[in-house]
């Protein structure tokens, strides 16, 4: 998840806007619970909490950080805290890769390991956990960020952007430059090259 970050996300500008752009979208649908009546029901606690899921974050950020999670991560988590009553009252984003799903033969997910390096582990109980994973064929525990698929090809866009920038900064100008009037050999240009 970091090296998708810090070289798709951060330095990679197909990536960034492929993954933005569909956050910011998808963050434009809202919420809406309805009644028995099928009419909206704008005061109900639900739609509250997702209005406001914490002091920092408003209904927009809310689905903007699950997208960027699940793009980047194959997956997005939110700790409920809860009041003395148990009811949900504030939803808190958790870095989606210091969260360790606990496999259970009962409950499928027994509960969620959040693993803060250099910090002893936190247990969080499976109620206690949103969890929007995508799906993985391979792995039902944890999803597959899409994002990983396109990291070859955002590797090597990266590496012939640094390349280019670095050919620009030194003038735009080849390293060197062998010209002759004779015709060279292949084994000719070899020893060249390696005496070079």
């Amino acid at each position: 998840f970091e090296n998708m970050v810090r070289f798709g996300w951060r330095r990679n500008e197909l990536i960034f806007a492929c993954v933005s752009k569909t956050a910011a979208t998808a963050s434009f649908v809202s919420l809406v619970v309805k009644g028995a009546n099928d009419k909206p029901i704008d005061d109900h606690p639900l739609r509250q909490l997702i209005r406001r899921p914490n002091p920092f974050m408003d209904e927009f950020d809310l689905w903007y950080a699950v997208v960027c999670y699940q793009k980047l991560a194959g997956g997005a988590y939110f700790e409920k805290e809860r009041d003395r009553a148990g009811r949900v009252i504030r939803l808190w984003p958790l870095r989606p890769d210091w969260v360790r799903p606990i496999r259970s033969q009962k409950e499928f997910i027994g509960g969620y390991e959040y693993v803060i390096p250099g910090r002893d582990p936190v247990t969080l109980a499976a109620r206690d956990v949103l969890d929007f994973r995508l799906f993985d064929p391979l792995n039902q525990y944890r999803g597959y960020p899409p994002a990983a698929v396109a990291g070859r090809v955002g590797d090597v866009d990266n590496a012939t952007t640094d390349y280019l920038k670095l050919f620009m900064e030194q003038g735009g100008m080849p390293p060197g430059l062998l010209k002759t009037k004779q015709k060279l050999l292949d084994q000719d240009v070899s020893d060249i090259m390696r005496r070079g």
